[in-house]
């Protein structure tokens, strides 16, 4: 057999090139090609189209692409499935067209004329001049960048093209025009001219009588009047026209009055609305709307949902009730504001609220603050158990072995522009485990950690690895003196303290340190301050070490004062003009005659009651040797100037020498 059907009168019948490779489930657009040539359909009742075997329906099964080069399936054929497309004769043969039967993809490259024009974008500029006239947006092809464009990212009124917002500053936009738009198109409002209406339906309108007023009249012309009556059947629409006609013509004003006619007035009550309600069916009532604007959902006695306005306050509520018992409230305060109520058994207390001022409650109906969270528990706190948040703020990404440096913040910010800010962060380190955090804002676009608690309660400072309790690093690494830690107090006088204290046991959390690091006022300001080790031995929990009990001092020219440190030392040359060679708290030595010497304190002793130690050594004498220096308790010493030194050689005679050391201990 020649031909499927009848010979054609033109062209030939051709069996399309096989597209069933291509099919996988989710394609449903494929090319009509012959010879590895796409061919151009012009209607798809030109195809015979066989899938798995079965005749597919033009237009149901399957429609053509724009231009006739492609097949569309209305759903998409599988891999595996069978196809073959059979194209009838006529559709390439030599035939006289049918008026509107030729497409644009059917018409000679020669007779498109696709205009081309180029823009380049200033940055502020949101329209473009065409050089000519475009009757829309789906007649441009339009490319930003090399990017093509949808229709809804511009819009074109003639030779206007608008994109908006404008695009930036050297952007590359190329517009072609189309010069015959393929496919079909719902032209737009006004759009259509009578030079492109048929000349059949022109000529009916144009032919339309005027003065024509049978009861059938046709339509008048341009200028014209309609004086014929337009008759209907019994109804219109599925409403009965006589029916109509007496609601219409009414003017009944009794209690019971029909609606009035157009234009009047309904004086009369709808008798019974109040309690009759709307139906949803034949036997329940849905909505039930009551004399006193109660409206209800459902059953009056146990209703889904009540709407209601408070006759004692004026505040306005939707209630929402489940098998008869209230289950949440939403109110509208009369002076204004929103809450939310909530509860079991009927008995609701206050979920959410937020007031004329904006702030917001949860558990509270009087927020005091824009975000005020309030609860009622009398759980004690305990410092190994879980906590029952009031707020939670939870990242829930990560699973077991996986999240870590996943966290949940709270932030803080100040300004309207160039903000401060400021977090409190918790990082997961570790399956169960984690670390707070303090960042903040240090620059336009820098941010840093300051502080850190891990997971074992050790606390750093400066670092994110805290190996003790309280690691504090210091970043500089300048030559100069960093203080990264300071301990301030209020006062500078003598006898005020401020320091460190240490205890090495912690039983009790009343128990008081023994030991401690105090700075002291010197009464004289400018942080001028003696530095003490003081030690309590006081065996009870109740008494802290303090300054009177210090055991050693640092005062301001370096001195160290203790029981058990010297209070003054000198080393001198005794012979000829007393010559030291080293000293503390010492200012000059007087030599008063031969083997006779007195030291001078820079600072003077507390009191008299200190002690005083010498030795002595080398030559002065006879036969140089000294080896003794007897101190002269009965001269005297002073706070300002110690006791007599006198050297002296075995024989007894006092002597002057070139190795005298002298030290003082005591208050």
């Amino acid at each position: 057999m020649a031909y499927i059907g009848n010979t054609p009168a033109d062209g030939e019948f051709k069996k399309a090139d096989a597209i069933s490779s291509t099919f996988n489930g989710v394609l449903t657009q494929f090319n009509i090609d012959y010879g590895t040539i796409q061919q151009s359909i012009g209607d798809p009742s030109q195809l015979i189209v066989s899938l798995n075997g079965v005749i597919q329906e033009p237009l149901t099964a399957y429609t053509l692409g724009i231009g006739g080069g492609s097949i569309i399936f209305a759903s998409a054929p599988v891999s595996g499935d069978t196809c073959h497309i059979v194209i009838l004769g006529g559709v390439g043969g030599t035939i006289t067209p049918s008026d509107n039967s030729v497409t644009a993809s059917k018409l000679s490259p020669s007779l498109k004329d696709f205009l081309e024009q180029n823009f380049v974008a200033n940055g502020s500029q949101t329209t473009y001049t065409l050089s000519r006239a475009a009757t829309g947006a789906n007649t441009l092809l339009l490319s930003i960048d090399g990017i093509l464009q949808p229709s809804s990212a511009f819009s074109v009124s003639g030779t206007t093209l608008t994109i908006d917002p404008a695009l930036p500053n050297t952007t590359n936009v190329r517009v072609v025009h189309l010069g015959v738009v393929a496919g079909v198109y719902v032209p737009a409002p006004d759009s259509v001219t009578a030079d492109m209406i048929a000349n059949s339906i022109n000529t009916d309108i144009a032919t339309g009588v005027a003065a024509n007023t049978t009861a059938n009249a046709a339509l008048p012309k341009a200028g014209g009047a309609m004086t014929g009556p337009i008759t209907t059947n019994s109804t219109f629409d599925g409403v009965d026209i006589g029916v109509r006609d007496g609601i219409l013509t009414s003017t009944t004003t009794t209690a019971n009055a029909a609606l009035p006619k157009a234009g009047g007035t309904m004086t009369g009550v709808i008798a019974g609305f109040e309690s009759t309600g709307i139906d949803d069916n034949a036997t329940s009532t849905a909505i039930t709307i009551d004399a006193s604007e109660i409206v209800t959902v459902g059953s009056t006695v146990s209703p889904a949902l009540k709407v209601n306005r408070q006759s004692a306050n004026g505040d306005a509520y939707i209630e929402l009730q489940s098998n008869g018992t209230k289950v949440a409230n939403l109110v509208g305060s009369s002076v204004g504001g929103f809450s939310v109520h909530t509860g079991a058994s009927g008995t609701l207390t206050t979920a959410l609220a937020i007031d004329n001022t904006g702030n917001v409650g949860i558990g509270t109906s009087s927020p005091n603050a824009l975000l005020n969270a309030s609860f009622n528990s009398s759980t004690a706190y305990s410092a190994t158990g879980e906590p029952v948040e009031s707020v939670l703020i939870s990242n829930i990404n990560g699973a077991d072995g996986t999240g870590v440096n996943n966290y949940a913040t709270l932030g803080f910010g100040v300004a309207d522009g160039a903000v401060s800010q400021g977090f409190i962060n918790y990082v997961r380190t570790a399956d169960n485990t984690g670390a707070f955090t303090v960042s903040q804002r240090t620059g336009s676009a820098t941010y840093a950690e300051h502080m850190r608690i891990d997971s074992s309660g050790n606390v750093g400072i400066g670092t994110t690895t805290p190996p003790e309790r309280l690691s504090i690093h210091e970043p500089s690494t300048g030559t100069g003196t960093y203080l990264p830690v300071t301990i301030t107090g209020s006062n500078y006088v003598t006898g005020y303290g401020v320091g460190i204290s240490f205890k090495t046991e912690n039983t009790s959390p009343t128990q008081k340190a023994k030991a401690a690091i105090i700075a002291e006022g010197t009464g004289g300001g400018n942080n001028l301050n003696s530095l003490h080790i003081a030690m309590s031995n006081t065996a009870n929990t109740t008494t802290e070490v303090a300054l009177a009990d210090s055991v050693l001092e640092f005062t301001m020219d370096g001195r160290g004062l203790s029981q058990f440190t010297a209070k003054a030392w000198v080393n001198f040359n005794g012979t000829g003009t007393v010559a030291i060679r080293d000293s503390h708290n010492v200012s000059s030595v007087q030599d008063d005659n031969t083997g006779n010497y007195r030291v001078n304190f820079s600072n003077n002793m507390a009191n008299t009651n200190y002690c005083e130690v010498a030795t002595c050594g080398g030559s002065g004498g006879a036969t140089g040797d000294h080896s003794f220096v007897p101190i002269n308790i009965a001269s005297g010493g002073s706070t300002s100037q110690g006791r007599q030194l006198r050297p002296s050689h075995y024989n007894g005679n006092r002597t002057d020498v070139t190795n005298m050391h002298y030290m003082v201990f005591g208050d």
